[in-house]
């Protein structure tokens, strides 16, 4: 009886989380749908580029390799000068705080529109969210358009 009373207060821990952890479950559940179903390319990503969620929009226009490509991760630009700019823009906003950056990669094929990048940042709870660690990403994790 004295061991239930010891783990009573840790065993009523554990349910509180559990339903906390659903509820963000659930939340981010709704989120990631409303996103997948939007027709803008959308992808999340580290303070390194690296790529934690991205719409089938934006599956879409990563597979087509033809101006942006996921590597090693990391979303990059098709030639060496738009990466180097993403790449800029992308420290720009993680270092700025609020402020989008906006980036023109032009496609592969000349016929085609520029692919027009909009860094944003969000705010610190979508780390929980997404289950992202600050430590890991190294800051807020940024929606790109």
């Amino acid at each position: 009886m004295d061991l239930l009373r010891d783990l009573m207060p840790h065993l009523q821990r554990g349910a509180m989380l559990f339903g906390e952890v659903n509820g963000l479950r659930s939340r981010v559940s709704a989120l990631t749908g409303h996103i997948d179903r939007a027709p803008q390319a959308v992808c999340m990503m580290d303070k390194n580029r690296r790529v934690l969620y991205a719409n089938p929009a934006a599956s879409e226009v990563l597979a087509r390799n033809d101006g942006l490509r996921v590597e090693a991760g990391q979303l990059r630009g098709g030639l060496r000068s738009q990466d180097a700019t993403l790449r800029m823009a992308s420290e720009a906003v993680f270092a700025g705080g609020d402020s989008p950056g906006r980036v023109t990669i032009t496609r592969s094929l000349a016929d085609r529109p520029p692919y027009l990048v909009m860094l944003l940042p969000l705010p610190e709870v979508a780390d929980v969210a997404f289950g992202v660690s600050n430590r890991a990403s190294g800051g807020i994790p940024r929606i790109v358009y």
